[in-house]
């Protein structure tokens, strides 16, 4: 039997919530079923990289900044999905991003049947950088996430209903 391929993203060199929970999830998987893989997206390293190695768990790094660069990261990121062969891929979320969405839609777009968006954050909604965030993402957040996402999961409610409205 092949093992199930999941490609985890927004995992960063931070030691916060969002790697505390992937790296759990990842450590109590069943890795006889699973392959995970995590996306490092332009950081020094992981947090946990080498348990997750030691782990048998794979790390593909990208050394491009999406800001400074984003076509030739999203190519980066487009051999990476060719290459990888996934089944699953996981944006893991605490604001809205036009990045994410670009990530999500080029998974659909190379084949990968399920593509999740875990969201982790409802705090930022009472921020400036939340609101603002929020208002600025708006359209093309609420036309992409219905047709690229086909699972949305939450951390809570309130994160839930920040990311996906009445959805």
């Amino acid at each position: 039997m092949s093992k199930i391929r999941v490609l985890e993203l927004g995992m960063t060199d931070n030691v916060g919530g969002i790697e505390t929970y992937l790296f759990n999830q990842f450590k109590r998987v069943d890795s006889q079923q699973f392959h995970y893989t995590f996306f490092n997206d332009n950081h020094p390293c992981l947090a946990f990289e080498k348990d997750i190695l030691s782990l048998g768990g794979e790390i593909i790094n990208c050394s491009i900044d999406a800001r400074k660069s984003p076509f030739h990261f999203l190519k980066q990121f487009c051999i990476a999905l060719k290459e990888g062969n996934f089944d699953i891929v996981i944006m893991n979320a605490n604001m809205f991003s036009r990045k994410q969405i670009m990530m999500l839609s080029l998974a659909k777009e190379s084949g990968v049947p399920v593509r999740i968006l875990h969201a982790h954050n409802s705090n930022q909604s009472f921020s400036i950088k939340g609101i603002l965030g929020k208002i600025s993402e708006y359209p093309i957040s609420a036309w992409n996430w219905k047709k690229t996402i086909t699972q949305r999961w939450a951390c809570s409610k309130d994160a839930g209903r920040f990311f996906f409205s009445k959805q």
